[in-house]
């Protein structure tokens, strides 16, 4: 009789187990600690920040011309495809926040900055992030 407790404690742990996890991770989903795995960063950028339908429209404009400017970038050399890459997503983001309103500038200096752009404001190199170089549009 008692491996048969024995086991039956295992499941009922192991039941217990899962139920936790799963209440824990919904929390953490539903309250935005977790990311949904594969969103798209738009999709986030549009959901988070609570964009008119002109800035999505804009957005959308300046993401697709910097896939086209990066496309036309794979013939160069790989050096020069890492800096210039790094060039045009940075002038992509200082558009991108040029159309936000200053609250909404926040939120994605906080939660979007590619994590290079973060680290080149850290080491305050001459190319560091625009936030603080860029003017706030008016709203």
């Amino acid at each position: 009789m008692p491996s048969r407790l024995g086991w039956l404690g295992l499941a009922i742990a192991v039941v217990a187990g899962m139920l936790v996890g799963f209440a824990g991770s919904t929390l953490l989903y539903r309250y935005r600690i977790l990311r949904v795995p594969g969103e798209p960063v738009i999709k986030r950028i549009v959901r988070e920040l609570d964009l008119t339908a002109t800035q999505r429209q804009q957005i959308f404009d300046i993401i697709r011309e910097t896939h086209r400017k990066v496309r036309a970038l794979h013939r160069e050399t790989r050096r020069e495809f890492l800096h210039r890459r790094q060039e045009i997503f940075r002038d992509s983001y200082l558009r991108i926040r040029a159309i936000l309103t200053p609250e909404q500038q926040k939120k994605l200096d906080k939660r979007f900055i590619p994590p290079w752009m973060r680290r080149q404001a850290e080491k305050g190199t001459q190319s560091s992030v625009a936030p603080a170089a860029s003017p706030t549009p008016a709203p």
